[in-house]
């Protein structure tokens, strides 16, 4: 059973025609997950997801719980969260390590990915060692030492192969003079890439006019022809000085990456010394409805319930919004220059890695 999904694009040839974007949809859980009770569709859904399984867990007891009328307490909604905010840490990392070296024509960073790979077990394991964050409540009497050591490896990690600074020394950094004096120096591969990425497409290349989801109050992309909103990393820090801008470019949106992991391993450092403090993010939603943010952008969960059994399920995930009819990976492809073959490849799958480089993906010129 395909539960992920798959995009396929093909560029066209002929300047002017449009760029076809067709998402292969994953397969449907409701006949799976059909006639069961709450309890037993919040332990199936995490096992079922290798990708975000976390945020789908998050979001499949949020959608569990508002449908029958519950709401879990606040301690286990805190746990929940910073659960959730580690994957989306450590999917940035591993997507940094891995896949950005690529598009500088560096080696992937193994070492880096390896070391991001257990940050997020192990914080599950000193939150939540009972694995019941997500099928009900629960409390934490106390934060284990193991806690403080997986946030603070996250940290490191960010620190010294993704900024080459501490934390709050980057994201001090809130003007263009001051992100130049990060990105001449080039000492990490982050660093060189937006810096390649200036040089390379400029600031006019897949630049288009968005809408974001967060702003339009939808639950289900529209059917009609409309512009769809997109949800991702920019989305959540549009606010930011350096993300600001009606039209934002292709090293925006990889910034916007870069912000994201930032603030989210600042958010949690939180835990080392104010547990009660931390902020929860999760935004009220109607009934049956569950949300959580992944690196991609937002995954929302939506069941309805008969007789205390679910009567049907969906999944809505980033890719179906970023990906649709006139969502923002087509406006952005659109927008590209009709150069030749090679280069246009090229820069339509660094269109997709600043949009969504989870999804898997084919790309023709067709």
């Amino acid at each position: 059973m395909d539960l992920e999904g798959h995009v396929e694009i093909l560029l066209p040839r002929d300047p002017g025609a449009s760029v076809e974007v067709t998402l292969k949809e994953p397969a449907d859980v409701t006949r799976l997950l059909s006639g069961r009770k709450p309890a037993e569709v919040m332990r199936m859904v995490p096992a079922l997801y290798s990708l975000c399984g976390t945020a789908h867990a998050a979001a499949s007891s949020y959608a569990m719980e508002t449908a029958r009328g519950d709401s879990a307490d606040a301690e286990t909604r805190k746990v929940r969260e910073c659960l959730v905010l580690m994957e989306r840490a450590r999917e940035h990392l591993l997507r940094i390590a891995l896949d950005w070296p690529k598009l500088n024509q560096e080696p992937p960073d193994t070492e880096t990915a390896r070391a991001a790979m257990p940050i997020l077990p192990a914080l599950r394991a000193a939150l939540d060692p009972e694995e019941q964050a997500f099928s009900g409540h629960f409390e934490l009497t106390n934060l284990k030492r193991e806690a403080y050591v997986a946030v603070e490896t996250a940290s490191s990690l960010a620190e010294q192969w993704v900024f080459g600074e501490s934390l709050t020394r980057w994201l001090s950094r809130r003007s263009q003079a001051e992100l130049q004096g990060w990105i001449k120096p080039g000492l990490t591969g982050a660093a060189r890439l937006i810096g390649n990425l200036d040089k390379r497409v400029g600031d006019d290349t897949a630049a288009v006019s968005t809408v974001y989801l967060s702003d339009a109050g939808l639950v289900l992309p529209p059917e009609s022809d409309d512009l769809v909103p997109e949800t991702s990393s920019l989305e959540r820090h549009r606010a930011h000085p350096l993300l600001a801008a009606d039209m934002p470019s292709l090293s925006t949106r990889y910034l916007a990456r870069l912000v994201d992991l930032a603030t989210i391993l600042v958010e949690l450092k939180d835990l080392r010394d104010r547990k009660t403090d931390l902020q929860v993010t999760h935004e009220t939603a109607p009934a049956g409805v569950g949300i959580a943010e992944t690196a991609r952008g937002r995954l929302t969960h939506i069941a309805v319930l008969r007789d205390g059994k679910v009567e049907s399920y969906q999944i809505v995930s980033p890719t179906r919004w970023n990906f649709a009819k006139n969502g923002i990976a087509q406006r952005c492809l659109e927008a590209l220059p009709d150069r030749y073959s090679e280069e246009r490849l090229d820069l339509a799958n660094l269109v997709l890695g600043a949009i969504d480089p989870c999804v898997s993906h084919s790309v023709r010129i067709h």
